[in-house]
C-alpha cells in the first residue's frame, strides 16, 4: 500500500491572468455605473427665463440704490440705463423679450412679461 500523500493544488500562469482580468473588468464596471449614477444626477445648469429676467431686475434695482447712494441722490433721481448698463457691465434683457421698466421715485423696477419682484423678505 502506498502511504497517504497529500496533494496540493498545481496553479497555473494563466488562472492567475484570469483572476486579474476579473478584477479589473468588474472594477471597470463599476466605474462605469457610478459616472452614469453622479453624471445623470447633479444638478440642472439651466436657468428658467423667468428666473433670468427676475435676477436681472435684482441686479438693476441694486445698481440705481448703489449709484443713489455713491452719489448722494435721492429717490426722485433718474439714473439713465446707459450709466446702468456702464455698472453692471452688461445689457439686461428680458429672454422672452419683455420690456425692462426701470425704477423710478423708490418703485421696483419690472417686466412686462414677468412683472415685478414683490417686497424683500424683511419689507413684508
Amino acid at each position: 500500500m502506498r502511504p497517504c500523500q497529500q496533494t496540493t493544488p498545481k496553479l497555473s500562469l494563466a488562472s492567475g491572468v484570469y483572476q486579474g482580468m476579473r478584477y479589473v473588468i468588474l472594477a471597470a464596471l463599476c466605474l462605469a455605473l457610478l459616472w452614469l449614477v453622479l453624471a445623470n444626477s447633479g444638478v440642472r445648469n439651466r436657468i428658467s427665463p423667468k428666473n433670468q429676467c427676475l435676477n436681472q431686475l435684482r441686479q438693476i434695482d441694486g445698481t440705481i440704490e448703489e449709484i443713489r447712494i455713491l452719489r448722494g441722490l435721492t429717490t426722485n433721481s433718474v439714473i439713465s440705463m446707459d450709466e446702468i448698463r456702464k455698472k453692471l457691465g452688461f445689457d439686461p434683457v428680458c429672454p422672452e423679450i419683455g420690456k425692462l421698466r426701470i425704477a423710478k421715485n423708490g418703485e421696483e423696477s419690472t417686466c412686462s412679461v414677468h412683472v415685478a419682484l414683490g417686497p424683500a423678505p424683511g419689507q413684508r
